[in-house]
């Protein structure tokens, strides 16, 4: 599994604690409605994910001086539910990769095993693009975020498996690393 371990900056942990903030509040009707009512949990949810993202876009623009977009921390109403590229990676060829950021962590890993959740309803688990790209993610700490090698969608589309919790299974796809072990090789 090729992976970069990428330290977190305060700037952008400081960020998009007040994004996580933002976006609860706009939203915490619609989190109600799935049946999330912890707002710690769902603040922090959606801190991984956002946190996530700058992990990947550091990667690229720092590692290896690759153009990214950055994370946008724009907050939107919860009827815009987009399945959007959560990053764009521009190419020499002129072909952008879009980037699909998931992200787990590692509490999460050892109760459950090392997964990523997805939308069953999400194009990318059933028709993804030619340019689309999973990249998966884990913490290992609030600032230190493990990013693996960029995974073509169309490699995933008959991975994924119905997720251990029984309570989301009519929602959510999970893909399992140990589904994917000959991908990363």
């Amino acid at each position: 599994m090729q992976h970069k371990d990428i330290i977190i900056q305060f700037e952008h942990q400081s960020k998009v604690v007040n994004f996580a903030e933002l976006c609860y509040k706009t939203n915490r009707h619609h989190y109600k409605k799935r049946g999330q009512n912890d707002p710690r949990k769902i603040k922090l949810d959606i801190y991984h994910g956002k946190i996530a993202e700058y992990a990947v876009w550091d990667h690229y623009k720092t590692v290896q001086g690759v153009e990214c977009q950055e994370p946008d921390l724009a907050v939107f109403d919860p009827n815009r539910k987009s399945y959007e590229a959560d990053l764009k990676l521009k190419k020499t060829n002129g072909k952008d990769s879009l980037l699909h950021i998931k992200s787990q962590t590692v509490e999460q890993s050892e109760k459950f095993g090392l997964s990523w959740m997805f939308q069953k309803n999400d194009p990318l688990v059933f028709r993804p693009l030619l340019n689309d790209f999973v990249v998966l993610t884990v913490f290992l700490s609030m600032n230190l975020v493990r990013v693996y090698k960029p995974l073509n969608a169309r490699h995933l589309l008959q991975r994924y498996q119905k997720p251990k919790v029984a309570k989301i299974q009519d929602t959510k796809l999970a893909l399992y690393a140990t589904n994917i072990d000959d991908l990363w090789g």
